[in-house]
């Protein structure tokens, strides 16, 4: 049986001469590895933050249109940042038709909110296109990412969100959309929602 003098003693003596117990150094032990794990982790959560902010975006809508299938697409290269606008047409049609159109196949308004930043057309000087049952055909069209980035620099306000922190799992950017409008005898327009990522 421990003599609790002897132990009280002890303990006082260590205390005295500056020696520390055993648990508080295995509790400093403890707490470095703690951490370092911590920092570890911080690091890792941080890297994936950084390789998501540099992958490809999508975002697509379609619309059905006098037996004709239309699907716009909107992505944003990896590599040079740029984006690409497409649109798919499908014919519907049980038989071969003819679908006409107005010099193009649709005019694209890029916009935040109801502050318009440039216009473009897709399928140019095309007015008409002949499509068998089930036949698809894709036009594609090059945006410039300067036209982006020059809106954000003259109206940071538009920015989201406006603070900055270490981490954030939100990038920051302008929240925009595409108003497209087919180039039919029926103009017909949707929109689609995007995201210009502040760099």
């Amino acid at each position: 049986m421990i003599d609790k003098r002897d132990f009280t003693q002890e303990t006082l003596e260590k205390i005295r001469t500056g020696e520390k117990p055993k648990t508080f150094i295995k509790r400093r032990r403890l707490s470095k590895i703690i951490l370092i794990i911590d920092i570890i982790v911080i690091v890792i959560i941080l890297a994936i933050i950084n390789q998501r902010g540099h992958e490809s975006i999508y975002h697509t809508t379609s619309l059905i249109l006098d037996e004709m299938e239309y699907r716009f697409s909107l992505i944003r290269e990896e590599k040079s940042s740029n984006y690409v606008l497409s649109v798919t047409i499908k014919s519907n049609s049980n038989v071969e038709k003819s679908y006409y159109y107005n010099n193009s196949i649709a005019d694209i308004n890029i916009q935040h909110a109801e502050a318009k930043i440039f216009n473009l057309s897709i399928g140019d000087n095309i007015s008409s296109v002949k499509l068998l049952p089930g036949e698809l055909k894709t036009f594609v069209k090059g945006i410039d990412i300067s036209y982006f980035r020059r809106y954000a620099e003259e109206n940071p306000e538009h920015i989201t969100p406006p603070q900055k922190t270490l981490i954030s799992l939100e990038k920051r950017h302008v929240p925009l959309q595409a108003v497209i409008t087919l180039n039919t005898k029926e103009r017909v327009s949707t929109k689609l929602n995007f995201k210009y990522r502040v760099e």
